[in-house]
């Protein structure tokens, strides 16, 4: 393609009825020339074909002149967008143009030495490193490269659009960017250490074998074509995309350091070929939008190596608007592969409503064992997160073995980061899960309880900081169901007449407390110490919608039931 100067081709970001922006797809090169003009507008796409010209003696060979693509962003001034140049020669300063804040532009390094493990063999004298950012000034972005910058200077505090333009000749072809590793191998699998006498922090083996990179170009990335390319081995076969949902807070330190305030762990969405681990960016489906920067893991420790982009990867089924921001990505990238899948989405939520959300599935391809495509790494073990467990490893994802096994069960862990009552509840499923029939259980081996997560969350309340490595199984059958605490209480009734309000009542016993979750598991009402035989609650502060009660007698027997309440 070439445009003549004084013309100017654009591609609007008006979207059709499947949701698709303007696509212009070229076989081989793009010439741009003098004064001409090719502006890519937000969700837009610029797609090639070959890697390198195929036309022989005619003119053609690497792209020539400028592009300007635009990418819109919905952010707080606080909060920091993972980039990646969709062009060549651009400076990392002028994302926002001259409102790109100073001072607040990094890039990730994986491996930063920090001292030495103190102690006798076998730990004593063992290099401790892991990944930190880098603060960055004028940088010129590396194509395939991550890097992170905050929100420009003239912004506003609360949600708004910011756009990112991207001037420079377009990316095309085979890029590669390289990956290290540090060599943490501690043989614990963890260290503990604490930087400033004050809290105490876990090191993993993993933590110094993360990179950040990025889509090189114009057009979305099909993740699992990215993945599964044969140089692409030495990563595990999942993408960490940064969502930027939650504002700066308490949402506990990370691996590298001790904070006052953070970022929370749990605004990353992780996605391989089973899925996302948040089921609501389960439509993201892998299709990673041009400008995009993301996490991958170093599968290796010391390893010095490339993974590899290529036109091939460069989706053109799907449209290019899955850049991530606090809003919910398109309906219309839902993941067409037809592989069998069966999935279970499970929130761990604590007393603030800050969620951690895990997925167990049973996947067309995925083993029992660790499956560098179907399983993903838990990323930071020091704030609020659940896991599931191969082995010893952590799992935000994890996919098993079909045919479904009734019989099987899934350790889950959890890290709880301090004082307070945490619910665990089902997020969603699909599959053979949406069948109503198949039970869906959490043991609690500590308490001794087999609980029916169809029937509600379940809730536990902790004293101190405390990391669960064996407390929790999902399960699907209930071998001691005499102890499920919410198949003993005989004579107590929970409903809603007319839908109007929530009523409770105990022929039995006197009622101890009453709860109302929402069906994330979110408690939206607690009243202890009733002492009543009856207990009724207004639905003057609850909206319409469908909520779990749960009812507690004082003899300690209880019940759940779902209701709805309507006008």
């Amino acid at each position: 393609m070439t445009i003549e100067t004084g013309a100017t081709l654009t591609l609007t970001s008006d979207t059709d009825s499947d949701g698709f922006a303007s696509s212009l797809t070229i076989q081989d090169n793009i010439d741009i020339q003098g004064t001409g003009s090719l502006i890519i507008e937000n969700d837009a796409s610029l797609i090639q074909v070959y890697d390198s010209s195929t036309l022989g003696t005619l003119p053609s060979g690497p792209n020539t002149g400028n592009i300007e693509l635009y990418r819109n962003t919905n952010i707080r001034q606080l909060d920091y967008v993972y980039w990646s140049s969709p062009v060549q020669g651009f400076d990392v300063t002028d994302v926002y143009g001259a409102y790109t804040p100073a001072g607040r532009i990094y890039s990730w390094t994986q491996t930063i030495p920090n001292g030495f493990i103190p102690g006798g063999p076998p730990a004593g004298g063992m290099p401790i490193c892991f990944g930190d950012w880098n603060p960055l000034g004028s940088t010129t972005m590396d194509p395939g490269k991550g890097y992170i910058v905050r929100g420009p200077t003239n912004h506003t505090s609360g949600i708004s659009t910011a756009t990112a333009v991207f001037t420079g000749v377009p990316n095309n072809g085979v890029i590669t960017q390289q990956i290290l590793s540090g060599d943490n191998s501690f043989t614990n699998n963890n260290f503990n250490y604490n930087p400033y006498g004050v809290d105490v922090l876990t090191v993993t083996p993993f933590d110094d074998n993360w990179n950040l990179i990025g889509n090189p170009y114009p057009s979305a990335l099909d993740a699992q074509s990215f993945l599964t390319h044969p140089s692409n081995s030495i990563i595990e076969g999942a993408v960490h995309i940064w969502t930027h949902g939650i504002a700066i807070g308490n949402n506990g330190d990370s691996f590298y350091d001790d904070f006052a305030i953070t970022y929370s762990v749990n605004d990353y969405v992780t996605y391989n070929f089973s899925g996302t681990n948040t089921y609501a960016y389960e439509s993201f489906g892998g299709k990673i939008g041009s400008g995009q920067g993301f996490f991958v893991l170093a599968l290796n420790d010391d390893e010095t190596g490339y993974v590899t982009f290529n036109n091939s990867m460069r989706d053109r089924t799907h449209p290019n608007t899955d850049f991530y921001r606090t809003a919910s990505p398109s309906e219309n990238t839902a993941n067409t592969n037809t592989i069998e899948r069966n999935r279970i989405w499970l929130n761990l939520v604590d007393q603030n409503g800050a969620i951690s959300s895990i997925l167990v599935g049973y996947i067309e391809g995925a083993t029992q064992d660790k499956d560098r495509l179907y399983d993903a790494y838990i990323r930071e073990i020091n704030s609020l997160s659940m896991y599931s467990k191969i082995g010893e490893e952590r799992m935000i994802i994890q996919g098993r073995a079909l045919p479904f096994d009734v019989n099987d069960q899934v350790p889950l862990g959890t890290v709880i980061p301090q004082a307070g009552q945490y619910t665990i509840a089902i997020s969603n499923v699909d599959g053979l899960f949406l069948n109503d029939n198949q039970a869906i259980y959490l043991e609690d081996t500590y308490e001794g309880i087999i609980h029916n997560l169809r029937a509600a969350p379940y809730t536990f309340t902790e004293t101190e900081r405390i990391d669960y490595e064996d407390r929790f199984i999902l399960r699907y059958t209930d071998d001691a169901l005499g102890i499920d605490e919410l198949d003993l209480a005989e004579g107590l009734t929970i409903i809603a007449p007319n839908g109007d309000y929530i009523k409770v009542n105990a022929e039995q016993s006197l009622i101890e407390s009453v709860t109302v979750y929402d069906l994330l598991g979110r408690v939206l009402f607690n009243k202890m110490v009733i002492n009543e035989s009856e207990f009724i609650l207004n639905s003057n502060n609850l909206s319409d919608g469908t909520y779990i009660v749960k009812a507690t007698l004082v003899n300690g027997q209880a019940k759940a039931q779902k209701i709805v309440l309507k006008d």
